[in-house]
């Protein structure tokens, strides 16, 4: 019999400018959504209210998930790590990062501000060399018919 494909959604719904928190819980339920239409388990620490410890489940779900999506374009810390972990256990990554990332940081003092922190430029969205990381820009107005286009080449990655 064989076991359903999951696939650990790693991203934050807290962190950063308020428009951009709203872009990156919409990113998370289109994946969800995109994931679900492939008959995959989204492994989401997030959405889930038992009383298990948040940093317990996402080890729990890191180790049996079979690959990685996430939303890197402020790249907190949790999201390195999580990639990070992926790598170790030898699954595939594909690194989701917004194509306006550039207007963004001329816009927003705040956005441009933690970007410089934490090292990230556009053409090297994580501040740590993570190896060879699949990056695929989406636009903020994102619906899941164009996520499940870009998907499409993308998720071949996990079926392998």
């Amino acid at each position: 019999m064989n076991r359903q494909i999951q696939i650990f959604l790693s991203y934050s719904g807290t962190k950063g400018p308020a428009q951009h928190v709203i872009v990156v819980r919409q990113v998370a339920n289109l994946c969800k959504e995109v994931l679900e239409h492939r008959k995959w388990t989204c492994l989401d620490p997030m959405s889930s209210r038992d009383s298990e410890n948040i940093h317990q489940r996402i080890v729990r779900e890191l180790n049996s998930a079979d690959g990685l999506i996430a939303e890197v374009t402020l790249c907190p810390p949790n999201i390195g790590l999580e990639i990070g972990y992926q790598i170790a256990l030898g699954r595939p990554v594909v690194c989701l990062i917004r194509d306006d990332i550039k207007e963004l940081m001329e816009q927003d003092e705040v956005f441009r501000k933690h970007i410089e922190l934490t090292g990230a430029t556009h053409e090297r969205p994580l501040p740590t060399d993570l190896g060879d990381l699949q990056f695929i820009d989406y636009p903020s107005d994102l619906t899941s018919e164009s996520l499940s286009g870009n998907f499409m080449w993308d998720c071949i990655v996990f079926a392998a």
